[in-house]
């Protein structure tokens, strides 16, 4: 909790980023959306839409935690602070907090659901998943994409969905750990330009 505190400022602007990120990628599947209706042309549209807007995220997410790494490095080699190695994966599984308690609540229940439960898990499940897809709308293309073979059994075709978001939401979590760790070791994957 101690930790959740101290860097509550950049948890809740790492999330914010992805809710930026989101409504950019919901915005050009509607634009899509309005293009055409052929399936493959449609589908294939929101993959690279999906491409595009993770692409964008996750480098926004690498420049903005790096640079957070960076200012940790300049505080630890003046003996301001501690190395904390584990800050970078602290900081992108508290920001993804929220996806991990809506999605992994949303795959609970339609898991049960699909072991035999009532419709009334189903229409839980409904709900989540409109919420979820919104704010990880980025995600949503690419795991039309990948589980497009399993559309003919709508239930599975969700499950594996869900199950592909909340995969996602731990990669961005690692994405972040990456970056913080490359700030503070003032590695870059991109070497500075020179004028």
């Amino acid at each position: 909790m101690r930790f959740l505190k101290q860097h509550f400022d950049e948890i809740v602007k790492l999330y914010v980023n992805q809710i930026g990120v989101a409504i950019i990628a919901m915005f050009l599947y509607t634009a899509a959306g309005a293009l055409g209706n052929e399936s493959g042309i449609s589908l294939f549209i929101k993959v690279m839409i999906s491409v595009v807007a993770i692409s964008f995220y996750f480098s926004l997410l690498y420049v903005w935690v790096w640079e957070i790494g960076a200012k940790d490095k300049i505080r630890i080699d003046a003996g301001k602070a501690e190395r904390e190695p584990s800050k970078g994966i602290k900081l992108g599984l508290f920001a993804n907090a929220p996806n991990y308690i809506v999605i992994g609540a949303a795959l609970i229940l339609f898991s049960i659901y699909m072991l035999g439960g009532s419709d009334g898990f189903k229409s839980a499940f409904a709900i989540l998943n409109m919420i979820f897809r919104i704010f990880v709308s980025m995600y949503l293309g690419a795991m039309q994409g990948i589980f497009s073979a399993l559309s003919q059994n709508e239930d599975l075709y969700y499950l594996c969905q869900t199950a592909g978001f909340l995969v996602c939401a731990l990669i961005a979590a690692i994405v972040t750990h990456v970056s913080y760790t490359m700030g503070l070791n003032d590695k870059r994957l991109f070497k500075k330009f020179k004028k």
